[in-house]
């Protein structure tokens, strides 16, 4: 088994991706075999992996801290290499055990695995609303509405008038309820 940093000098010493490829299988191998049984808990499951890695010279931040919800992914860069990551993912199952999944990717790989660039950024929907509207909003959700399609259509409302510089106010209320 060959050291995560012996397999990075040989990456720069050497235009031979094969030995690179070797490591990386053999690697991305063992993190499957650790993948293979269910957690009780993400920690328990982000340490199995830490002693798959330490394995190959590769640490990973102690102070990790991942909010554990049903499912969800993270992302772990490795150093010295710049285009190293662990991609690490998690879900919960019906009897609230964890099945994940880790592997060690290029950018290349990662941007395959998320579907969009590392270096692109991500168009957010925002809104400004003054708060006398979402406290009269609030006021709605809690009185009128009985289901959670009666919040959606309010949510396509805002998008629909939604321009750049648009502030929500109390003169648009009455179009988003309707």
């Amino acid at each position: 088994m060959k050291k995560f940093s012996k397999f990075l000098e040989e990456i720069s010493n050497t235009e031979n991706m094969s030995e690179s490829d070797e490591t990386d299988s053999d690697i991305n191998a063992n993190l499957a075999v650790a993948c293979t049984q269910e957690y009780s808990n993400v920690y328990s499951a982000l340490n199995q992996i830490r002693k798959v890695l330490a394995c190959y010279d590769i640490a990973l931040p102690i102070d990790v801290q991942i909010i554990a919800d049903a499912y969800g992914t993270e992302i772990f860069k490795l150093e010295p290499q710049d285009n190293h990551f662990l991609y690490f993912a998690y879900v919960r199952n019906d009897f609230g055990y964890y099945t994940i999944c880790a592997s060690l990717v290029n950018n290349e790989e990662l941007n395959d695995l998320l579907g969009e660039s590392l270096n692109e950024e991500k168009e957010l929907d925002y809104y400004c609303i003054t708060p006398a509207l979402l406290l009269r909003l609030m006021e709605y959700a809690k009185e009128t509405i009985k289901e959670d399609l009666e919040i959606h259509l309010i949510v396509d409302k805002l998008n629909e008038l939604n321009d750049d510089d648009k502030i929500f106010t109390s003169e648009d209320y009455e179009k988003l309820i309707k």
